[in-house]
């Protein structure tokens, strides 16, 4: 296994991998990246496999407790959420009170979303925006559905067929 140094491991941080191969005198955990191509973790000092024994065809984490993440984790700077079953959640996802979309990756989305014919905003949090909002000093409404209001009138104000208060 041989290849540029992207990033290290370090101990405590939870990885999550699909096998485990030994060469070169060394064990490296091995995963898919979100992009598709496959990626090697080098672990030194690593005598014993059954800290990190896996079930075959399940995705399994490495780290501390030895327990995978579940919930929110930010990765190279973008949002996914991770089911109990260690998969990426996609599509919508309720979170307490607010709804929030994961795309196919499962990365979170934010900004403007078109889905089914509707559109939706996300806001830099990832929440999904209803009621009155504003996006770069342009108001909107959304219902409470998140579904954008088009060519109609809310609370007394015309909105256009881009869902911009006029």
């Amino acid at each position: 296994v041989s290849g540029t140094v992207i990033d290290y491991y370090y101990p405590g941080e939870k990885v999550h991998y699909d096998q485990i191969l030994e060469k070169d005198g060394y064990k490296w955990l091995s995963y898919t990246a979100y992009n598709g191509s496959r990626r090697y973790i080098q672990l030194e000092g690593v005598t014993s496999s059954q800290n990190y024994q896996n079930q075959s065809g399940n995705i399994s984490s490495y780290g501390s407790n030895n327990s995978s993440t579940v919930g929110w984790k930010k990765i190279n700077g973008s949002w996914y959420h991770f089911k109990s079953n260690g998969s990426k959640s996609t599509g919508w996802l309720k979170d307490g009170s607010s709804w929030y979309y994961l795309k196919l990756s499962g990365e979170m989305q934010t900004g403007w979303l078109k889905e089914n014919g509707s559109w939706y905003y996300l806001g830099s949090s990832g929440a999904m925006k209803t009621g009155w909002y504003q996006v770069s000093g342009k108001w909107y409404y959304s219902y409470s559905s998140g579904a954008l209001a088009v060519n109609t009138t809310v609370d007394g104000y015309r909105v256009n067929s881009d869902g911009e208060r006029v």
